[in-house]
């Protein structure tokens, strides 16, 4: 998989913005004023091969991120803006198989819990889910609390005995001063054996996760069913021809979501989850020469060429969707409600 820079807009702040490369973590402010400027928050400057991010949406938690590694650890990181400390590490989830994160993803109805999406590794799991409480108190939104560079204290401990006339002394475990909390139990395994490139949940739905697999497939998973007790899905929908990299939901309707692949056409699909298990997509938009299948070719700006591609839906606009390519410097924008509509 190609390194790449992840960038995240805080779901709590319009002007706040976090820049994920391979080795750090930034988080920037925006200044839109007369004198605009841009000024670093914080981050973290020493992330062990970052893959991916996602950003706390709980309130209480505002500054909290999650981060993929290559090795498939996803640790917690404290990025409270103007805090010191040795680390701002709080908690680190190890799956048993190490291997790539390629996604991480936070349940925006259920903040305790964040989902992770990990390389394929024979007789283990691409989609693991953890509770963050079991790395640490919960906060009053199911968080981890406390601040960062608070890792555990070494704790005494009384011995007796004569030594040097001293009937008694203390002695501390001094190799868990500075430590991070690891947790290794998930509390689900979903996919046996296949990779999970792409995660997301489902906003009407808080125990469903989307699973986007390295082979063609869409996988709904439902924590509350029978099927997810042994990592199988509740369906699947054949989506694409190769992996699918991406899986996005719209921000104004809800049961609406886009996948993406890196196949020649640079094919977009939209899909509605309710009717997922027929397997037709509601709209297909082909990227490449700006031409599309389904939907009207409505894309502002030049074609894009073939790279990896990044999709995001406008949080303003319903129905505005945008694509750029790896290696191009042009951003399309797509007005698929428009074009549906013809």
């Amino acid at each position: 998989m190609r390194k790449s820079t992840v960038l995240q807009w805080s779901p709590h702040e319009s002007d706040a913005f976090a820049i994920g490369a391979a080795e750090n973590l930034k988080v920037y402010r925006f200044s839109s004023s007369e004198r605009q400027s841009m000024s670093l928050l914080g981050g973290v400057p020493d992330v062990q091969q970052l893959r991916c991010v996602s950003w706390n949406p709980d309130p209480a938690q505002r500054w909290t991120f999650a981060i993929g590694t290559a090795s498939g650890k996803l640790v917690l990181h404290d990025c409270t803006p103007d805090t010191a400390g040795p680390t701002s590490a709080l908690c680190e989830f190890v799956p048993r198989s190490l291997r790539t994160c390629f996604s991480a993803a936070w349940n925006p109805s259920s903040p305790n819990l964040v989902a992770a999406g990990l390389d394929k590794v024979r007789s283990d799991f691409g989609v693991l889910v953890w509770d963050v409480r079991r790395g640490g108190s919960a906060g009053a939104g199911g968080g981890v609390s406390g601040q960062a560079g608070e890792p555990p204290a070494a704790q005494p401990r009384r011995s007796s005995g004569a030594a040097d006339g001293f009937s008694s002394c203390l002695s501390f475990d001094v190799s868990a001063v500075g430590a991070t909390r690891t947790v290794e139990e998930p509390l689900a395994q979903l996919g046996n054996s296949e990779a999970a490139v792409s995660i997301a949940w489902a906003p009407a739905s808080p125990s469903c996760l989307l699973s986007g697999t390295g082979f063609r497939w869409v996988r709904l998973y439902d924590l509350r069913s029978r099927e997810a007790a042994n990592g199988a899905p509740v369906f699947s929908c054949h989506a694409h021809a190769k992996s699918v990299n991406g899986v996005s939901f719209d921000p104004f309707q809800e049961h609406r979501f886009v996948t993406h692949s890196d196949d020649p056409d640079g094919l977009i699909k939209g899909w509605d989850l309710r009717v997922l298990r027929d397997s037709t997509p509601l709209f297909t938009i082909s990227t490449s020469g700006a031409h599309s299948t389904g939907v009207d070719s409505g894309a502002r700006g030049a074609p894009i060429g073939r790279g990896g591609m990044n999709i995001a839906w406008c949080p303003t606009r319903r129905g505005l969707l945008s694509t750029l390519v790896e290696g191009s410097p042009t951003l399309c924008l797509w007005d698929v409600d428009r074009a549906l509509l013809r």
